[in-house]
């Protein structure tokens, strides 16, 4: 039972390992989520500046209305309360990984992207939730629970045997049949445990009822990889269905910001409607680039609950990713 209670130990380190790897990528692309949408945010305000100025000029020239104006200023106004919450949510996001990571939390630092080149086909759901079933820490401390918890009612249940006490001593006898009329006469005495009180029977009646739960326990813990497997491989196709349009509209996008840069050196369009196209496709940037990193997420997610990386194949890893 001690051996088992080690192992379970073991596996319960390492359960904790996954979580905090599974933590720590987490917070890792949410960081360069924020980052993305922090460049977006700026030509958003930059766009919306420039705008207002342009209504400033308008209003001066009699051609819009003061409350027009005014709204142009709020937009400005709306646009600099989201940069700065940006900042904010990033100073905390940094700080919870650098608390993750157990280093200085004030720290400032600057992540490197990841460079990816994948295209491997999902495995079908089937041999995900094996894998996840076959791999399962939880699954496995369970078992291993399970395991203490039949010892203990062996343990029990041996308390109930007799405990048997070896007894005799020295007889003397007549019969001349025996060379030695001194011989030593042994006999076994039986002294039965639960004689001794209620205890064991109690104890007895308690490692079943442990047994039975631990059982229990067992299959909902299976039953629970099982329902959060499927979700999580639910999770990653819509994630990469949504990465999938994400990149159609980037590609998109980048072919209107050219068309813009052409329309702008050749002043058929003004500073306005040039920034408001750089402001579009940096949206379009930072959704694609959000929708990556909500897809590695879930795939590391997935990777956890089948213990290996299911899809390492095909896809390219730096020493600075890592």
């Amino acid at each position: 039972a001690r051996q088992k209670g080690e192992n379970i130990s073991s596996l319960t380190r390492d359960l904790t390992e996954k979580m905090i790897k599974l933590q720590t990528i987490g917070q890792y692309h949410y960081i360069l989520a924020l980052e993305s949408e922090k460049e977006y945010l700026k030509q958003e305000l930059e766009s919306a500046k420039e705008f207002n100025r342009s209504a400033k000029i308008a209003l001066e020239a009699e051609a819009i209305l003061p409350w027009e104006y005014e709204g142009t200023e709020q937009i400005v106004q709306m646009r600099e309360f989201a940069l700065k919450q940006n900042a904010r949510d990033l100073q905390s996001a940094k700080m919870s990984l650098m608390n993750n990571l157990d280093m200085y939390p004030l720290l400032d630092f600057q992540l490197e992207k990841p460079q990816y080149n994948e295209d491997v086909k999902m495995p079908t759901l089937e041999e995900t939730i094996y894998e996840a079933l076959k791999n399962s820490e939880l699954i496995l401390i369970r078992e291993g629970a399970e395991d203490i918890s039949k010892d203990v009612t062996k343990i029990a249940i041996s308390n109930f045997l007799p405990k048997i006490v070896l007894t005799g001593g020295y007889f003397n006898t007549s019969n001349a049949a025996l060379s030695d009329p001194d011989f030593f006469m042994g006999t076994l005495g039986g002294m039965f445990s639960i004689f001794n009180g209620f205890q064991n029977v109690y104890e007895y009646k308690k490692a079943r009822r442990n047994q039975e739960i631990a059982f229990i326990k067992r299959e909902e813990e299976i039953m629970k990889v099982i329902f959060e497997t499927v979700n999580a491989y639910n999770n990653l196709e819509s994630s990469k269905e949504e990465r999938d349009i994400a990149l159609k509209n980037f590609a998109v996008s980048t072919g209107r910001f050219n068309q813009k840069k052409l329309e702008k050196e050749t002043d058929s369009i003004d500073n306005w409607e040039y920034i408001q196209g750089v402001a579009e496709f940096e949206k379009a940037l930072s959704l694609k680039e959000k929708a990556e990193y909500k897809y590695r997420v879930s795939l590391a997610t997935l990777n956890m609950l089948t213990g290996k990386d299911i899809f390492a194949k095909g896809e390219k890893k730096d020493e600075k990713t890592k």
